[in-house]
């Protein structure tokens, strides 16, 4: 009876023991000293798996991605008797883990003989995967600090330094280590400012582009702003402040030096004596300088955002003068009339180019001015200082033809009689006689010579015929033909390239190379007359040259030989009037063109002249 109540009361314990293990949300175990599972409880079927026939006899160890360390576990348990929080992660059969803590300990039986070992794991699963979140976000926020070019640092309420990056150790020349947990301010030329500079933060929330520099433990400098804000908990509370420092070194030396580069234009600006202004694009003035207040009447405050085309006394032309300056990116000697407050007009011509920035964008127009107002006036001067001299030289052209006209029917009249007288009493008077008569034969001749060839000169620009198409080949085969008398007498040789065809007066132009050629036949040295004509197209004119071998011409006299009625050589060395140059320039000048020599003694000559390819006679006023 006694062994009966013995075996109920055992087995209402064991029933009371099963529902303590089953109760429990955690998974319960017990362990053999061979590490045999002897008994499970349900939330230990369902974290493996597997039924409570089939873990009961199987080795503990078997159910956990760490198999020795779930053994040493256990192991350790028998050893000291208990563990606790001991980390392990148990593999379903599913492959799904679940990450516990175990705790566990011995249990004995009444003599005290270990029995086993008791385990209960705590599902820690959720904290984790929180803890590697965690882990992560901070691994990736230290990896953001890390990546900043710029110093990054968090401080702490009381001004402590609480993380740094590696730009951070860099600038100030101080480890992390060394860093951490020191005063913020301590880093910096200006501690005080440093100081406040933070506190302003925690009082108002953030700084931006906050001014400091930090000294380096080596000396050095470096200029930064600081843009800073607090970070806050979950709850909203005040953890700190994360600040930022942009380093404004070089910035702080560009603007020193786009400072001096300005102040260097600013002193260019002054120190011209024309006008210059600056315009936008909306035609309003930038900038002026000393002489643009000057030349207005206004201050630089005043004219500076004003319209730049008030100051004309013809806007609409100023307006238009920028605008295209904006469209083809400069305009040149664009005329204007400043007028002063006062009323003074000032006379200009402005020269203006576009100004750009860096990338290439206009960002405006320069302009300056150069005052043209003596100019104008010498130039009206002259204007009617040439009117006079056009009227006197049309007065003196037709003088000297009227003169040379009227002159020939008396002297040809003196020149008979005198002739008539010596072909009657030569030799019939005494021999001064006969001398006399010869002396005045002669200056008849070249009385009516002169007046032929001052009548000829006279004829150019009265009496010259329109200008047609001429083939100058045909126009010189006429020439070589008028001279072919000469050409025999001397054995010159005349060659000359392929001549254009230009519109000309024909018979002028017979005349000019006519002279040329005839002069070069007179002047030969010893050797027989080698001359050349030659013709380049030089764009808007054609360049004709007529090359020799002759006797030269020394440079000193270059200036006189278009002169009328200049000689270099005397009548009996080579006869004329020295007049032939001198009608040549006037035809060249008229077709709009201009002649000259290049020469040196004993080495022949080149005169060169040139033929305007204008299809209308240019009229000179001197």
């Amino acid at each position: 009876m006694k062994s009966d109540i013995t075996d109920e009361k055992s087995q209402n314990a064991s029933s009371y023991a099963r529902s303590l293990i089953e109760a429990s949300l955690d998974p319960l175990v017990t362990i053999s000293a061979d590490g045999k599972i002897t008994d499970v409880n349900k939330a230990t079927e369902q974290v493996t798996g597997c039924l409570r026939e089939k873990l009961i006899g199987s080795d503990f160890s078997d159910y956990f991605t760490e198999p020795e360390k779930a053994r040493a576990g256990y192991r350790k348990v028998f050893s000291e008797g208990f563990v606790k929080d001991y980390p392990l992660a148990i593999q379903h059969r599913s492959g799904r883990v679940t990450y516990v803590m175990y705790n566990a300990t011995l249990y004995r039986n009444e003599k005290g003989e270990i029995q086993g070992v008791f385990a209960a794991a705590r599902d820690i699963t959720e904290q984790k995967e929180a803890e590697n979140k965690l882990r992560a976000a901070s691994l990736y926020a230290r990896s953001l600090i890390e990546a900043s070019l710029d110093p990054l640092v968090t401080i702490s309420a009381d001004g402590k330094i609480t993380d740094v990056n590696n730009s951070t150790e860099e600038v100030t020349g101080y480890t992390r280590e060394e860093l951490i947990g020191s005063d913020f301010s301590d880093y910096f030329i200006e501690p005080e400012r440093a100081r406040a500079g933070y506190k302003k933060v925690f009082l108002e929330g953030y700084v931006r582009d906050y001014p400091l520099a930090i000294c380096n433990k080596s000396g050095k400098i470096t200029e930064v702003l600081y843009n800073a804000t607090v970070y806050r908990n979950e709850a909203g509370q005040i953890q700190g402040v994360f600040a930022a420092a942009r380093d404004i070194t070089e910035r702080k030396i560009a603007e020193e030096k786009l400072r001096a580069a300005s102040l260097y234009a600013r002193r260019l600006i002054e120190a011209s004596l024309d006008p210059l202004v600056t315009i936008s694009a909306d035609g309003k003035i930038t900038d002026v300088n000393q002489a643009t207040e000057d030349v207005t009447g206004y201050m630089r405050e005043q004219l500076i955002g004003s319209d730049f085309s008030d100051y004309f006394t013809e806007p609409e032309k100023a307006r238009a003068g920028y605008k295209q300056v904006f469209t083809e990116g400069f305009v040149k000697d664009y005329p204007l009339a400043i007028r002063h407050k006062d009323g003074k007009i000032t006379d200009v011509l402005y020269n203006a180019t576009v100004y750009q920035n860096e990338e290439g964008e206009v960002q405006g127009v320069f302009a300056a001015a150069r005052d043209i107002t003596e100019r104008i006036a010498m130039e009206n001067e002259l204007r009617q200082t040439l009117e006079k001299l056009k009227q006197s030289n049309a007065e003196l052209e037709q003088f000297a033809y009227v003169a040379s006209h009227d002159l020939q029917e008396p002297l040809r009249m003196v020149a008979s009689y005198v002739q008539l007288l010596e072909r009657r009493y030569k030799g019939k008077l005494d021999s001064d006689a006969d001398e006399f008569i010869g002396y005045a034969v002669d200056g008849a001749n070249r009385m009516r010579a002169l007046i032929d060839d001052l009548l000829t000169y006279s004829r150019v620009g009265r009496l010259g015929k329109p200008f047609e198409p001429t083939n100058l080949e045909k126009t010189m085969d006429l020439v070589l033909q008028n001279l072919s008398a000469s050409i025999a007498d001397s054995g010159a040789i005349v060659t000359y390239d392929k001549l254009p065809v230009i519109v000309a007066d024909e018979g002028q132009l017979v005349q000019v190379f006519q002279n040329l050629i005839g002069n070069a036949i007179k002047f030969h040295g010893k050797e027989p007359p080698r001359i050349h004509v030659s013709a380049k197209d030089k764009g808007t004119e054609y360049q004709f040259s007529v090359s020799d071998n002759g006797i030269g011409i020394d440079p000193q006299y270059f200036d006189h030989l278009f002169r009328i009625f200049q000689r270099l050589h005397t009548r009996e060395e080579y006869p004329g009037s020295g007049i032939g140059l001198a009608i040549c320039k006037k035809i060249v000048e008229r077709h709009g063109g201009h002649i000259w020599i290049e020469s040196q003694v004993g080495k022949g000559s080149t005169v060169y002249f040139t033929l305007n390819k204008r299809k209308k006679e240019v009229t000179r006023e001197a």
